[in-house]
């Protein structure tokens, strides 16, 4: 079976819901698969898990935000889905 336009309606989907909670058993429901079926065909056809595509598309999303400056950058990180309590950030060690 070929999952590749099944992969990108989920994908579609995954995009305009990054504001909302997202959980692996929600999307792979929208698809019509067990969480673990979809699991392995999602990572691949794409080459990351679920998790790790949407923790990039809420920090990719954040990042775009207009008028983000240093200090408002945990503001930015909440925003994206992602919270980094403020010593990590003022100290520089985010994960990526």
């Amino acid at each position: 079976m070929r999952y590749s336009p099944i992969i990108q309606k989920t994908i579609e989907y995954i995009e305009n819901s990054l504001q909302d909670e997202l959980s692996l058993e929600n999307i792979a429901r929208f698809a019509g698969f067990s969480k673990f079926h979809y699991h392995r065909i999602f990572q691949k056809e794409v080459g990351v898990t679920v998790s790790e595509y949407i923790r990039y598309r809420r920090i990719a999303n954040a990042a775009n935000l207009p008028g983000i400056r240093i200090p408002e950058i945990r503001h930015c990180r909440i925003q994206g889905g992602i919270c980094y309590d403020d010593a990590a950030i003022q100290g520089g060690k985010l994960p990526w």
